[in-house]
């Protein structure tokens, strides 16, 4: 309950300090961008509904070395599952965009990019490691960590960068805070991931990701920059 309730303040800090540092405007297209991004977490919640049983299954049914072997070689499909929908949403946020919002919105289209970036890594922290070791006051203390972590680096980045700074701010700091998460996760419940396979997806899906957006930022047109989105996605 903790968790949630500082999850929930931990939401709107970011646009609370992009009305403070930078513009009310700025405010609702940062707004706009990570509502579209949040449809990367709502599906992966969907999915985490497929895959928790088993998960639990394993935990208590096995030992900690066999449960966790059999859990990370169980999760890789799902995880791929995940970054691939990030990846569609993250490099055609343009074409959403443009379609559905006027001009004044579509600096939103480089929102959606990173912070779909950010919401690929939540896959670990959806684990019930914590949960089954019963650590959960543990939970509360990371979140509040992570809190802490995104006030920290969001006010430089959007002192200096806006609303794209704030983007950048919360990708930071979310993927610190998830790495300290996942260690913390791991040991109290070792999963044996299967991290070669994991390493190419994400090094795969960060390298279009910012391979759409410096497409765009240097204008490059737009049959091109469509062609390689497409084969971006035929390479995944």
């Amino acid at each position: 309950t903790p968790r949630i309730f500082f999850g929930v303040i931990g939401n709107q800090f970011d646009k609370y300090f992009i009305g403070l540092l930078s513009s009310i405007g700025g405010a609702g297209i940062y707004s706009l961008g990570q509502k579209i991004a949040n449809i990367v977490f709502t599906f992966m919640t969907a999915i985490q509904n497929v895959y928790a049983p088993q998960v639990y299954k394993r935990m208590f049914e096995m030992d900690e070395k066999t449960g966790g072997e059999s859990i990370g070689k169980y999760l890789t499909p799902f995880l791929f599952l995940s970054i691939f929908a990030s990846l569609l949403v993250s490099i055609f946020a343009e074409e959403v965009i443009t379609i559905l919002t006027p001009n004044s919105y579509h600096s939103a289209i480089d929102v959606v990019n990173i912070l779909a970036m950010l919401f690929a890594s939540y896959f670990f922290g959806k684990q019930p490691q914590l949960v089954y070791a019963k650590k959960t006051m543990l939970t509360s203390w990371l979140t509040l960590t992570s809190i802490g972590l995104n006030i920290a680096i969001n006010i430089p980045f959007i002192y200096y960068l806006g609303v794209i700074g704030a983007a950048w701010g919360t990708l930071t700091a979310g993927l610190i805070s998830g790495a300290i998460s996942f260690i913390i996760s791991q040991r109290y419940y070792e999963i044996k991931w299967e991290y070669g396979k994991i390493l190419t997806m994400y090094l795969s899906y960060f390298t279009f990701a910012i391979l759409t957006i410096s497409l765009r930022n240097y204008q490059v047109p737009y049959e091109l920059r469509f062609g390689i989105k497409i084969l971006c996605v035929i390479y995944f």
